[in-house]
């Protein structure tokens, strides 16, 4: 239940009553030398409270200033409940925005304000500048708004990676790609390297080895990579050596030689009538086995 409208100065049409049911109505009128700011046609709500109550005011006075959403009274004077007749209110934009149009000022004028007719938006920054070898990534240019800085490949950034813009322009200062390096080359034991820098190894840079004595295991070349780390293991040199590769009622057609080392191929074949099960042609492997293993004759 709602009692009757707390309203000062008023009287209520068509009657007043000391109780109301929720959904009930009222509508309240000023009594004379006073105003209405608001709606006149007030209800009872569910939780016995009237919804939107009007105020009666003193004709010639104001009630609280109009909001903007992107500004403010430049005196903080919000928190007034009342203006006098010819008050005058100048409004600004909040941080973050400026003025697009309108007017920045209100006056009371018989009791109404002016129509506020102020609108703000937000700022721009504009560009953020220009990064060698990167580029900048942007949510917008206004106000609030970021751009993310990117490196092209082979390139890390050094700096903020982020900026907002703000109310002064971008924050933060600019960032820089850098090329990306690699540690010096690993030596390898007994072998020699191709093409080697030793200081600032540059992203893409090849680097070749090549075995003085013994089998390279492992990645010939290696490379510079985008992570500022080698794309592989330094290989070894490895003197690697595979037993004789005899086969029961079959010889060596080719490849024949003493000792077999990491990378010989040998053919076999089977001695007349017989069939070989398996394949002809293996190679001695880096683990010192016969790749595919030795074949049968049958």
């Amino acid at each position: 239940m709602c009692l009757a409208p707390a309203v000062a100065n008023r009287w209520i049409k068509p009657g007043e009553r000391t109780q109301y049911t929720p959904q009930d109505t009222a509508t309240i009128v000023c009594s004379e030398g006073f105003v209405l700011t608001g709606s006149p046609q007030v209800t009872c709500g569910p939780d016995g409270q009237w919804q939107g109550l009007p105020a009666c005011r003193s004709k010639g006075k104001c009630g609280p200033a109009p909001s903007n959403p992107h500004a403010f009274p430049r005196d903080g004077s919000f928190t007034l409940k009342e203006y006098p007749s010819g008050a005058l209110i100048r409004y600004k934009c909040s941080t973050g925005y400026v003025r697009a149009r309108g007017s920045t000022s209100i006056h009371c004028l018989n009791g109404q304000w002016t129509n506020l007719q102020l609108r703000c938006e937000r700022k721009k920054c504009g560009s953020a500048g220009e990064i060698s070898y990167g580029q900048y990534e942007y949510t917008g240019v206004s106000f609030g708004d970021s751009a993310t800085a990117i490196c092209q490949e082979g390139y890390e950034l050094t700096g903020p990676k982020v900026r907002i813009c703000r109310d002064g322009g971008w924050d933060k200062r600019s960032p820089v790609c850098e090329p990306v390096h690699c540690p010096p080359p690993p030596e390898v034991k007994d072998a020699e390297m191709f093409d080697p820098i030793y200081d600032h190894v540059p992203f893409g840079h090849v680097l070749s080895y090549h075995c003085r004595t013994g089998a390279l295991i492992g990645a010939r070349e290696i490379y510079c990579t985008k992570n500022g780390a080698w794309s592989a293991p330094p290989p070894e040199c490895k003197d690697i050596v595979c037993p004789n590769p005899q086969v029961p009622r079959g010889s060596r057609m080719r490849g024949f030689r003493a000792v077999y080392k990491y990378g010989n191929t040998v053919r076999i074949a089977c001695n007349p009538g017989l069939r070989l099960l398996g394949e002809s042609f293996v190679t001695c492997g880096a683990d010192g086995e016969w790749k595919p293993k030795l074949p049968e004759c049958v």
